[in-house]
């Protein structure tokens, strides 16, 4: 699991930024793929004969000692990245900014901000790399120019094939007045 640290500065005056770390995780894996086992979340009830894995600062029932509805399986941050990339670079939701701030309801205002990260989960012996990138949704999501190419894509072929199919049919189809000619004396064949 990914659990460096990240905190958002403002520079003019070390104005630690807000962030939410609640609804990070799509809901539908909140509620409904990951689940506690039963029992006391701790190393003697549900969690018993576990082992804290490599770089984990944390056991699974304690990653979130201030909420403790957002810790074993049900942590947001252990969903929010459990959850399968389709490609080998990719992006993973960290966290998001409290709008509800004075002077942040609009977003970041202009202004100088640094980044503090507690750097816990190395990518050397892989050749990972990591980044932090801030950015904005709208109703229809995040930045993904794959979508939008593949989205303009089929639909500049399916207006192509659509054209073709036209053309064929004005040349080779039956005509209208064919159609409306027909009767009950009219023969049927094959």
């Amino acid at each position: 699991m990914f659990n460096d640290t990240l905190r958002l500065f403002r520079k003019k005056d070390s104005e630690n930024i807000k962030l939410i770390k609640k609804g990070i995780a799509w809901p539908s894996d909140r509620k409904l793929k990951f689940r506690n086992p039963e029992g006391a979340l701790n190393e003697t009830g549900a969690f018993k004969d576990t082992v804290k894995p490599l770089y984990w600062t944390r056991s699974v029932w304690e990653l979130d000692p201030d909420d403790p509805d957002n810790n074993g399986y049900r942590n947001e941050d252990l969903i929010v990245w459990m959850r399968s990339a389709a490609f080998p670079t990719f992006r993973k939701l960290y966290r998001k900014i409290d709008h509800s701030q004075e002077g942040f309801i609009n977003g970041l205002p202009a202004d100088r901000y640094y980044l503090e990260v507690d750097y816990n989960y190395p990518v050397d012996s892989f050749g990972g790399k990591k980044r932090m990138i801030l950015s904005t949704t709208s109703f229809l999501g995040g930045k993904n120019n794959f979508l939008g190419i593949a989205y303009i894509t089929v639909g500049a072929i399916c207006l192509l094939l659509g054209i073709i199919f036209l053309i064929i049919h004005i040349k080779f189809g039956k005509r209208a007045g064919d159609q409306l000619s027909i009767n009950q004396n009219t023969p049927y064949s094959d």
